[in-house]
């Protein structure tokens, strides 16, 4: 579908986006300390990071967040939610989000509440019992309701107190504390939001500006399609607030050298920059759902690296394995690794990496230590393989 954009954006060369995108999502100005004040600026620059159940060998959070600051204490993560600082709820996916942006979750709230309108309705009396026991007893588990007990078990794909559980957190009367061996905790969201929350429900406009400046700002060049992506969002209305953004000097508008059919965004600032190149000592295995590789052809018009997580392929019709990570050296993806973690046996299994060409033998020594330390990160002492 053709845009209608009214300005002549900016050609840059690919070499200049590549960089721009690195240094924006890994910043050199967020200091990699094992402290709950990096992991809360890698969040807050991020502006999500996607909470994922799979955990072939870390979870998609801690493998994020990782990747960005190295080995950190996961408790950090606890101590930000008591400090209420960040909270649970759905960007494009699960996530873990900044405080700072809360308002901007009441529109999909909006959005949810009322296209499940009928749930409400019909579950009145069990969403009043799951809300009334939580604000007599505190923050609660599914596991706390007793569905055979209080006469709500049914033919139900989860028990009805779940269904319940989750309706109200998502039309947002309730939020997660925690989480606990990977479970939510609920509680009111009267209870959980600092005081002084801007709560709020944004404008139009406003919301369309919050989505496009947190793209930018975590990505260095976004483009429609990538700004809108999986959240609620008016194409129309976007584009015009684009538009003003870029009359404004706001952001700029860029194309890509070889890539004549993408408009791209960015700051005017992020584009004067003297953008310096990742050396070869940044090399980086990602989690299938970090920030960085989530828009498959974005990383594929501007880093030549075809990516699929092929856990969500029929086994036979897999090219590289189950759960791949790919690996980045400078600004090239060198290939993916087929790995999991044994931990019953303390290993980190390497089944296989694949490279996108040939590895000099300087880094493949920098990725078996990469690949020693991420394993001493997912809890495993031993690296069964061998790049």
């Amino acid at each position: 579908m053709k845009r209608s954009f009214n300005f002549n954006p900016i050609e840059i060369n690919r070499n200049k986006a590549q960089h721009l995108i690195l240094n924006c999502q890994f910043p050199s100005d967020i200091v990699p300390e094992n402290t709950a004040s990096s992991v809360y600026s890698v969040i807050s620059h991020l502006g999500y990071i996607q909470i994922d159940t799979i955990s072939v060998t870390e979870r998609s959070v801690n493998h994020i967040l990782w990747s960005r600051l190295g080995n950190f204490d996961r408790e950090h993560i606890t101590d930000l939610f008591k400090r209420k600082r960040i909270f649970e709820y759905w960007s494009h996916a699960a996530a873990l989000l900044p405080m700072k942006d809360f308002r901007f979750s009441l529109v999909f709230k909006k959005h949810y509440a009322e296209k499940y309108s009928s749930f409400r309705k019909n579950n009145n009396k069990l969403l009043k019992f799951v809300k009334e026991r939580i604000k007599s007893e505190g923050s609660l588990m599914s596991k706390h309701f007793d569905d055979t007990k209080t006469g709500l078990s049914g033919w139900w794909n989860r028990k009805p107190s779940k269904e319940a559980l989750e309706f109200l957190f998502f039309s947002g009367e309730l939020m997660v504390t925690e989480r606990t061996g990977f479970q939510k905790v609920y509680d009111l969201t009267e209870r959980v939001l600092p005081s002084g929350t801007d709560n709020s429900f944004p404008t139009e406009k406003e919301y369309h500006r919050y989505l496009i400046y947190s793209s930018i700002k975590a990505n260095g060049l976004s483009t429609l399609r990538e700004i809108a992506y999986l959240r609620l969002s008016s194409k129309n209305f976007l584009e015009n607030v684009l538009n003003e953004m870029v009359e404004e000097k706001e952001i700029t508008a860029v194309k890509i050298k070889g890539i004549s059919d993408q408009i791209y965004f960015t700051f005017p600032d992020l584009l004067n920059d003297s953008v310096k190149k990742k050396s070869m000592s940044f090399l980086n295995i990602l989690s299938p759902f970090d920030n960085f590789i989530i828009q498959r052809k974005r990383i594929k018009d501007l880093f030549d690296f075809d990516y699929q997580v092929e856990c969500y392929v029929p086994s036979h019709k897999r090219k590289y394995g189950y759960f791949t990570l790919p690996v980045i050296c400078g600004n090239e993806f060198i290939g993916r690794l087929d790995m999991k973690s044994d931990r019953k046996n303390d290993t980190l299994i390497l089944n296989k990496f694949f490279p996108e060409k040939n590895i000099p033998a300087k880094i493949k020594d920098l990725l078996n230590k990469r690949v020693s330390e991420y394993a001493a990160f997912t809890g495993c002492s031993k690296v069964s393989g061998k790049i």
